[in-house]
């Protein structure tokens, strides 16, 4: 199934200005989105003297836990719950932020996300975006160019590399701005068009 994005239709957003690390969180509240790893990760970032606050924005039947666990951390005062957000809405709330996070997580079956449109989106807004390494996440994030790739589950490598790219003005520029590059390369309208009448072609050659 081919994922495309209208980046002409996607505003590119300047870079946030100074505070706290702003990071959001897009997805529906289910474990597999990780949400709860962004959460400790907050609370990592807060006992290594990091101020950092996390918006997250979606429903789901697991909102009333991950509330419960980011007041268990201590971080409640840091976590702004959006709810649910039209995608006209997904800009704005992405380029308010510093950083997005997309914390998928793999289940001991395998079951996990594809390629989240969450992640394409925050590319074509050109925000730097700090992803697990999950599903088929890899195939738009290349570490160190397009996002910073960290491990599924694993907090504390999450926490370090929101820690990185909020403290490398530079490292989150070249990040945000290669992940643009790619969705136009590769997951713009135009280019997924083309793909499909390539493939057309040889099907029917």
């Amino acid at each position: 199934m081919l994922q495309c994005i209208p980046t002409e239709a996607v505003p590119v957003a300047d870079p946030s200005g100074p505070g706290p690390v702003r990071l959001v969180s897009v997805g529906r509240l289910h474990w597999k989105k990780g949400h709860h790893h962004v959460l400790a990760a907050v609370a990592r970032l807060r006992d290594d003297g990091v101020a950092a606050t996390l918006r997250i924005v979606g429903d789901g039947p697991d909102g009333a836990s991950l509330r419960s666990l980011a007041e268990s951390l201590g971080i409640g005062s840091r976590v702004t719950w959006h709810g649910s957000a039209s995608h006209a809405d997904l800009p704005a709330l992405y380029a308010a932020a510093h950083l997005v996070a997309v914390p998928s997580v793999i289940d001991e079956a395998g079951d996990r996300d594809g390629l989240p449109n969450v992640l394409l989106e925050a590319l074509a807004c050109e925000r730097p975006v700090v992803a697990s390494r999950a599903g088929a996440i890899e195939s738009a994030i290349v570490d160190g160019a397009t996002g910073l790739l960290v491990p599924p589950g694993d907090a504390g490598a999450l926490a370090a590399a929101i820690e990185t790219v909020a403290g490398r003005t530079d490292l989150a520029r070249a990040v945000a701005r290669g992940g643009r590059e790619v969705v136009e390369r590769r997951y713009d309208v135009t280019a997924c068009a083309r793909r499909f009448a390539e493939t057309l072609e040889v099907a029917y050659d």
